[in-house]
């Protein structure tokens, strides 16, 4: 959508230089047998999870405005791994920007659980949910009230194993310049 307004308000820009657009390369079909012209195609990115969005999405709207890419922020303020996974709100979201690459910033609120097998499937929910579409899964900061960070090495361990089997997969990669 051209000229698209960030859901997030951006805070003073911290980069006044104009950057080259992201792009990635789309095949399009030119109907001559299998040959392809590659396209590039304007960046859509969602950043989607709990509080801790909030302080991320300000900065990364400030990247998008340098960068010429659509940004779009969606907060769920208390949401756990159960919330996002348990009901429609994740695919609604992704149906309705359409994002090129997702940023999910969410396990905070699940820190201290130690249901880890159901968090674990929920995890795998919220993955499969994204479908094709990159992704990068941002978890919890340190935090002193939560010692035992066990729920962060579930986030990492499941959402590594996805990422590298999606790359065996299919062999592409989203790059950022930068």
């Amino acid at each position: 959508t051209a000229g698209a307004v960030p859901d997030t308000i951006p805070a003073k820009a911290l980069h006044e230089r104009r950057q080259t657009p992201p792009e990635i390369m789309s095949s399009k079909h030119t109907g001559e047998g299998d040959k392809s012209v590659e396209a590039p195609v304007r960046h859509r990115v969602l950043l989607i999870g709990d509080p801790m969005c909030e302080g991320l999405g300000a900065r990364f709207s400030d990247y998008a405005a340098s960068s010429n890419f659509d940004f779009h922020t969606v907060i769920w303020y208390g949401s756990t791994s159960k919330s996002w996974a348990t009901t429609r709100d994740l695919k609604y979201h992704i149906e309705r920007v359409n994002p090129t690459y997702i940023i999910m910033s969410l396990g905070t609120n699940d820190l201290g659980y130690y249901d880890f097998a159901r968090r674990r499937a929920w995890i795998e929910e919220i993955i499969s949910t994204f479908g094709n579409i990159p992704y990068l899964w941002i978890g919890p900061l340190p935090w002193r009230k939560v010692r035992d960070r066990s729920m962060v090495g579930v986030i990492r361990d499941l959402t590594e194993f996805i990422q590298h089997s999606r790359q065996q997969r299919n062999g592409s990669m989203v790059s950022f310049p930068g």
